[in-house]
C-alpha cells in the first residue's frame, strides 16, 4: 500500500476507534442508566409489597383474629383477600398488569406455597436458600435473559418471618383451623418453623425495548461517523501526496540508487523539494560522503570488538546466571525539576527471581510503582541519591509488600542507572526479632511473679493490722451513744477498712493466692456499689448516668471480681474523658442470652463513654497481655486482659464497639443463675450457749487481745495466748475445760493447722476454727480433712465472728468463710 494511502488510512482508522470507543461508552452508559432506572422501579414496587404484607400482619389480621377470639366471625374464617398478603399483592398486580406495564411480573414466590400461583421457579428457589443459609443477605439484583430477552431482577426476603402465631395454619394439618385443608389439602406451606423466612418478593421488569431503542440510536451514530470518516480519508489523501510524498519519493529513489550500488557511496543528491524536504536532501548528501570515509574503517574495528564482545558477554552472562544473591538492574526516572520519582527494571538474575518470589516476564520493563504501588517514598530518593552522586550505599530493608527483609547493596553501573545485590535475611530478622520478644515476656513474667510474692507476703501483715483496725473501731463504736460525733467518724472508719479487706483479696486474686468462692449475686447492688465509689474519685467535668433495675437476676459469680471488672472498665472510660470531660453511661439488663436456643437468660452491663475512641488497629488488641496505649506509669497493659479472663470464666461475654472522637461501648453479658438461692437469716447477736469457754492463739498480742474483748462482749469465758506451745500444754493438762479454740494459721513454733492437729489427737470432738491473714500452704480441702471445723480470713466483723462460732459450737458442718 502506497505512503498516502497508508498514512490516510491509518489517520481515518484512529478517527475511527476512537470515534467507535465513544459511541461504545456512551451505549453502556445508556444501559447502565436504563438499569438503574429499572432497579429503581423494582424496588419501588417491592417496597410497595413490603407495605402491603407489614399491614395485612400488623394492621388487618390482628382485629380479624380478636373478631375471631370474641366469636365474632367463626373460627373457620380465613378469607384470602383479608388475612393473605400474597393473595392481595398478586391481585393488584394482575390489575397493574392489565395496563401498560403488562411484561412487568411479580411473585411473593414460596417453596412449597400453598397458593400453586406462588410457588418458586429455580432463581427464586437459589436465592431464598441463600437468604435461608446467611442472614446477611436479604437483598438481590441482576440481570437475567428469560427467552432471549433481558429482564432486571430484583429479590428481597420478606420482612416477616413465621412466628407463634403463625403456626395456627402452618405447623400440622390435623392442627389446621376448620375448613383450611378442606381448601388447600393437606400437602402444600404445612410443617414451618418459627422464625423461618417464608417467602421471597420477587419482581422483574423488561428490558428488552429500552435496549433496542438505545441500539437503535447506537446504530444511527454510528452510520453518521462513517461518513465523516469517508471525508476524513478522502482530504487526508490529497493533502498528504500533494506536500509529503512525491517529494520524498524523489529522495527515497536516489537513496535507493546509492544502497545497491556502494560505487555511488560519497556523491551529492539533488535537493528536492522545500523547507524541511531540503534540509533533508542536503542531510542525505552529507552523510553519504562521511559514511564512504568511515566505511573502511569501521568494518576493521568491528570485527576486532565483535570477537572481544562476545567472549565477554559469554563471561559475566554466566556469572549474572550463577550468582546466589539477588541482582538488579534499573534505570532512573526523573521529574521535570529532575527529581527522582520512580524507576524501571531492566534485568534480574534467576536469585532475584527466587528471593523475591517475582518472575522476570512480569517485572522487565515495568516501573518499580507499578509492581510495588505502596512502596515507600524514600526508598526512591535513596536510590536517586546513589545514582546522582555516584556513592554506593549498604543498609537494610523491609519490604510490606513481599513481607521479607533484605540487606541491599546499591551503586551507580553508568549514567541513569543503578543496580542492586541484595540477600534475604528474614529468617535471621524473624529469629532475632523473636528473641527480643521472648526475652520481653520473661520480663513481664518475672515481673508479675514479683508481684504475686509480694502481694502475697503482705496480706498476712496487713490483715492483722485490719484486724486490730476493724476491730477496735466496733469496740469503740459500741461503747459510744448514738448521739456522739464521733460515732459517724467511726463509722467511716469501718467503711474504709472493709474496702481495704476487700482490696487485699483483689490483690491476692490477681496473683492468683487465692480462690475466690462463685455463689449467687446480684450485679446491679455491685454496680451501684462501684459507682458510689468511683463518684468520689471523677473530676466535676464528668458525670454519670445509671440505669439500674431495684430487682435483677442472680448471677453466679464472685463480687469481689466483679467489682474489679466494673471499676476497671469504668476507670478506662473516665482516663478517656478525662481531658474533654463528658458522659459515663452505666446500664443494667436482663434479657435472652446470644443465640439463645434453650429459652437460657442473661444480665447484661453496658458501659459507654463520650471519650476519644479507640483506634481500629488497637481495637483488635485491646484484651491482650501488657498492650497498653497509655503512658509509662499509666498502665501495665493488664487491665482488660484480666478483665475479660474473669468475664469468660463465667461463661460470659465480653463485647467492644468504639468510634474515633465519639466513644466507647464495653458490653459485658453473664449467664442468669437458675438454682436456688439460699439466705441466711439468723441473727449473728443470738445469744450463746451458757458458760462456754474459748482458747483463742495468735501470736500477735494486739490480735489476742482484741479477740478476747470481742468474744467476752459475746458473753463467753475467753483465755487468751501467744504462744501455740504454750496453748497446747495447757490444753494437755485439761482437755475438758475449753469447748471451743480459736488459733491463727501463721505462728512461731507450732502453725494453726499442727496446733489442730496435736489438740484433736487429745480430744478428736473438740471444734477449732482457724484465722488466716493468708497462707499459701492450707487450703479449706486440707483443714476439712483433719476436722477443722471453719476457717476464716482476716479481718473478719464481729457478726461473722459471732455466728461463726454459733455453727462450730452447734455441730454444724464444716464451712470455708471468706
Amino acid at each position: 500500500m502506497k505512503l498516502r494511502s497508508r498514512l490516510a488510512l491509518q489517520s481515518s482508522a484512529y478517527v475511527l476507534l476512537a470515534t467507535l470507543a465513544l459511541l461504545l461508552v456512551i451505549n453502556y452508559q445508556l444501559k447502565n442508566y436504563a438499569i438503574d432506572i429499572a432497579k429503581e422501579k423494582a424496588q419501588l414496587i417491592l417496597e410497595e409489597k413490603q407495605a402491603t404484607i407489614s399491614f395485612i400482619e400488623h394492621n388487618l389480621r390482628p382485629p380479624l383474629f380478636h373478631l375471631i377470639k370474641e366469636q365474632s366471625l367463626p373460627n373457620s374464617y380465613f378469607e384470602p383477600s383479608w388475612m393473605s398478603a400474597g393473595y392481595i399483592n398478586r391481585k393488584i398486580m394482575s390489575y397493574f398488569n392489565e395496563s401498560k406495564f403488562s411484561d412487568y411480573y411479580y411473585k411473593n414466590a414460596a417453596v412449597n406455597a400453598r397458593s400453586p400461583e406462588n410457588e418458586a421457579d429455580d432463581i427464586e428457589k437459589e436465592f431464598l436458600s441463600k437468604v435461608r443459609n446467611n442472614s446477611s443477605i436479604d437483598y438481590e439484583t441482576a440481570v437475567v435473559e428469560f427467552d432471549g430477552k433481558p429482564f432486571l431482577v430484583n429479590m428481597q426476603s420478606n420482612s416477616s418471618t413465621f412466628k407463634e402465631g403463625c403456626m395456627k395454619c402452618h405447623s400440622k394439618p390435623e392442627n389446621a383451623p376448620e375448613g383450611l385443608t378442606e381448601k388447600y389439602g393437606t400437602e402444600r406451606s404445612f410443617d414451618k418453623i418459627v422464625g423461618d423466612i417464608p417467602s421471597v418478593l420477587s419482581v422483574r421488569i423488561p428490558l428488552e425495548k429500552v435496549y433496542a431503542q438505545i441500539n437503535s440510536l447506537s446504530y444511527a451514530i454510528f452510520l453518521t461517523l462513517l461518513v465523516f470518516v469517508g471525508l476524513v480519508f478522502i482530504i487526508h489523501w490529497f493533502v498528504i501526496d500533494r506536500l509529503i510524498v512525491s517529494p520524498v519519493k524523489k529522495i527515497t529513489q536516489k537513496a535507493v540508487a546509492i544502497t545497491h550500488d556502494d560505487k555511488l557511496l560519497g556523491q551529492s543528491l539533488t535537493s528536492t523539494g522545500k523547507g524541511e524536504l531540503a534540509e533533508l536532501s542536503n542531510a542525505f548528501s552529507n552523510m553519504s560522503e562521511k559514511l564512504a570515509d568511515s566505511h573502511k574503517k569501521m568494518d576493521l574495528i568491528l570485527n576486532e570488538r565483535t570477537e572481544e564482545l562476545n567472549s565477554t558477554k559469554e563471561e559475566l552472562q554466566t556469572v549474572f546466571e550463577e550468582m546466589l544473591d539477588g541482582f538488579a538492574l534499573h534505570e532512573m526516572i526523573y521529574d521535570d525539576n529532575n527529581t527522582p520519582i520512580d524507576y524501571k527494571f531492566l534485568k534480574v538474575n534467576k536469585a532475584f527471581e527466587e528471593i523475591t518470589g517475582l518472575d522476570q516476564n512480569d517485572i522487565v520493563g515495568k516501573r518499580i510503582l507499578e509492581v510495588l504501588p505502596n512502596i515507600e517514598r524514600h526508598w526512591i530518593e535513596k536510590y536517586g541519591e546513589v545514582v546522582q552522586s555516584g556513592r554506593p550505599i549498604k543498609f537494610m530493608n523491609y519490604e510490606k509488600e513481599l513481607n521479607k527483609h533484605f540487606e541491599i547493596n546499591a551503586f551507580r553501573n553508568q549514567e541513569n542507572h543503578f543496580a542492586c545485590i541484595f540477600k534475604d535475611i528474614t529468617e535471621r530478622e524473624n529469629a532475632e526479632s523473636e528473641r527480643l520478644q521472648l526475652e520481653e515476656k520473661l520480663r513481664q513474667s518475672h515481673k508479675m511473679e514479683a508481684i504475686g510474692t509480694l502481694s502475697g507476703g503482705i496480706a498476712h501483715d496487713f490483715n492483722n493490722l485490719l484486724s486490730a483496725i476493724l476491730g477496735y473501731t466496733e469496740i469503740a463504736k459500741e461503747d459510744i451513744s448514738y448521739g456522739h460525733p464521733a460515732r459517724q467518724s467511726l463509722e467511716q472508719v469501718l467503711i474504709a477498712s472493709n474496702r481495704a479487706k476487700e482490696i487485699v483479696k483483689q490483690i491476692l486474686t490477681f496473683s492468683r493466692k487465692e480462690k475466690m468462692n462463685r455463689v449467687p449475686v446480684k450485679i446491679n447492688t455491685i454496680v451501684e456499689e462501684a459507682l458510689t465509689l468511683l463518684r468520689a474519685t471523677l473530676p466535676a467535668t464528668i458525670e454519670i448516668h445509671q440505669q439500674i433495675p431495684t430487682t435483677c437476676a442472680y448471677v453466679l459469680a464472685d463480687s469481689n471480681q466483679i467489682h474489679q471488672v466494673i471499676m476497671n472498665i469504668c476507670a478506662n472510660a473516665a482516663h478517656a474523658m478525662e481531658s474533654s470531660g463528658g458522659i459515663l453511661h452505666v446500664t443494667v439488663d436482663s434479657c435472652e442470652a446470644p443465640d439463645n436456643r434453650d429459652g437460657n437468660r442473661c444480665v447484661t452491663v453496658k458501659i459507654k463513654d463520650d471519650g476519644e475512641g479507640i483506634d481500629k488497629d488497637h481495637l483488635l488488641r485491646i484484651f491482650d497481655p501488657y498492650f497498653t496505649t497509655k503512658e509509662v506509669g499509666k498502665g501495665a497493659g493488664m487491665g482488660l486482659a484480666i478483665v475479660s479472663g474473669i468475664v469468660k470464666s463465667y461463661g460470659g461475654k465480653i463485647g467492644v464497639d468504639s468510634t474515633l472522637g465519639v466513644g466507647t461501648t464495653f458490653t459485658l453479658t453473664f449467664p442468669e443463675f437458675r438454682g436456688n438461692v439460699l439466705h441466711e437469716i439468723e441473727s449473728a447477736e443470738a445469744t450463746p450457749t451458757a458458760n462456754k469457754r474459748l482458747l483463742i492463739v495468735d501470736d500477735e498480742k494486739y490480735i489476742a487481745d482484741l479477740m478476747k474483748r470481742r468474744t467476752e462482749r459475746l458473753g463467753y469465758h475467753v483465755t487468751a495466748l501467744t504462744d501455740s506451745l504454750e496453748a497446747l500444754q495447757l490444753f494437755k493438762a485439761d482437755p475438758e475445760t475449753f469447748d471451743l479454740v480459736i488459733t491463727d494459721q501463721t505462728m512461731p513454733s507450732l502453725t494453726g493447722y499442727n496446733l489442730a492437729i496435736e489438740l484433736m489427737k487429745i480430744r478428736p470432738d473438740i471444734p477449732v476454727i482457724i484465722c488466716t491473714g493468708y497462707n499459701s500452704n492450707i487450703d479449706s480441702e486440707k483443714a476439712k480433712s483433719i476436722g477443722v471445723r471453719f476457717c476464716i480470713s482476716k479481718p473478719v466483723e464481729k457478726d461473722e465472728l459471732a455466728r461463726t462460732i454459733r455453727e462450730a459450737l452447734s455441730g454444724k458442718p464444716y464451712r470455708a468463710k471468706s
